[in-house]
């Protein structure tokens, strides 16, 4: 999937396909770019990651979530 300038998703909650699902696997590529950031919320955390920057804790379930404008460049 590719968000170019301008793009971005609106907040949304994934509906799990069968009984046995329990989240959601994202694979970020090392791509260059800013912006686009996806944003975790669960009840009252919100989290946002941004993968130009250090990977941090983001081993927690949060079924609703957004991803920021891409300011420059496209993120893969």
């Amino acid at each position: 999937m590719h968000i170019g300038p301008g793009g971005f998703f609106k907040s949304h909650v994934d509906n799990p396909h069968s009984e046995t699902m329990f989240g959601s696997l994202v694979f970020v590529l090392p791509t260059t770019h800013d912006g686009n950031a996806p944003v975790f919320r669960h009840n009252s955390t919100e989290r946002t990651f941004d993968s130009g920057k250090l990977l941090a804790d983001i081993s927690v379930s949060y079924p609703l979530h957004h991803i920021c404008r891409t300011l420059q460049r496209r993120r893969a």
